[in-house]
């Protein structure tokens, strides 16, 4: 039981990336791991213009040379669109500087202009995913590969463990499957949402396949901020982040139309929610006090069984902000939250 956080690398709304940003993350991945925090998660996004990572596990290399206990998670890579032996080459180098801190979040990505992209067919994006996963999966556990050619650097792990991020309930099953957990993300009404997820899709994958929830893995990310002032912080910058998080995706990518065609199912519930006024999403979301963040946490587990917490960096968040707020989830929240951790 743990809490974790996650960084797409961008700058505050669509500020230029430079080597001081950069820099800047590798301070709160050290903050972080001197905490006690389990997972830094890095996520892998193309043909964005304002700096969203493209590249997790180089980044997680970074990371790993500059901390010393902290697991390096991509959360999640696009495997389709990677060949699988450049996949599994830079994980088990990622592994190896680490010491084996590396977890492979996996998923197909849901957007066809990636896709184009790198020239892969979006239609074969779930048959590519099995072939590549069997790849990745035989290398990481010592096993001859695929092509019949040598791993030059094995992992350190046997085997790195692979998490599936999913949307789909194809994408459940396939994470109960043959993966080690299943990364769910949520930003607003997250008992509903949650609930109906574990109920309908994840909890039946697991009984299918016969696996223990004791032995799979259930990270949690999820847009939340805890403070005695979050309303004022909320007007400040996490609306505006937040906002602009959300009409960079739909201009980058998928709002098709005043139907939403071809959109993802969030895009209509945070259009809705804002032109309803931007604030009334707070109550939707688990942005509130401490106290009030770490109760509600603690009864969300009773509708979802998650494991890890993965805190998001909102884009609007200032650098020192993200630091104490950090601080704040690891000393007053986490407590609360897994009492069955020593903290």
């Amino acid at each position: 039981m743990a809490i974790s956080y996650l960084t797409d690398m961008r700058n505050i709304n669509g500020a230029p990336i430079t080597p001081e940003h950069y820099n800047d993350q590798i301070k709160v991945a050290r903050h972080a791991d001197d905490l006690g925090y389990k997972t830094v998660w890095v996520p892998d996004n193309h043909c964005m213009d304002d700096g969203f990572c493209p590249a997790p596990l180089t980044t997680l290399a970074a990371f790993a040379r500059e901390t010393k206990r902290i697991r390096l998670g991509t959360g999640i890579i696009q495997v389709p669109t990677m060949h699988p032996r450049r996949l599994l080459e830079e994980a088990c180098i990622v592994d190896q500087m680490s010491n084996g801190r590396l977890t492979l979040g996996v998923g197909m990505g849901g957007y066809e202009l990636e896709y184009k992209a790198f020239g892969v067919p979006y239609k074969e994006r779930g048959k590519l995913m099995d072939e590549h996963l069997k790849f990745i999966k035989n290398g990481f556990a010592g096993e001859p590969l695929p092509d019949g050619m040598a791993l030059a650097v094995p992992p350190v792990q046997r085997p790195i463990p692979i998490i599936g991020g999913t949307k789909s309930l194809p994408g459940t099953e396939r994470s109960a499957r043959i993966m080690e957990g299943n990364i769910a993300t949520n930003h607003m009404d997250h008992e509903e949402q949650l609930g109906k997820f574990w109920n309908e899709w994840l909890s039946p994958s697991l009984q299918k396949y016969g696996r223990k929830l004791s032995d799979f893995q259930l990270p949690l990310m999820m847009t939340t901020w805890a403070s005695e002032t979050y309303m004022d912080d909320w007007h400040e910058f996490l609306g505006p982040g937040f906002i602009y998080r959300k009409n960079k995706y739909e201009d980058g990518f998928e709002k098709v139309g005043k139907d939403y065609k071809g959109a993802s199912f969030q895009f209509r519930a945070w259009d809705e929610a804002e032109k309803a006024g931007a604030e009334k999403m707070v109550s939707r979301m688990y942005i509130d006090t401490p106290n009030n963040v770490a109760n509600r946490l603690k009864k969300l587990r009773t509708i979802y069984p998650f494991t890890e917490i993965v805190i998001m960096k909102v884009q609007g968040i200032p650098q020192e902000q993200f630091i104490k707020q950090l601080t704040l989830w690891r000393e007053q929240i986490a407590p609360i939250v897994f009492p069955e951790t020593k903290w």
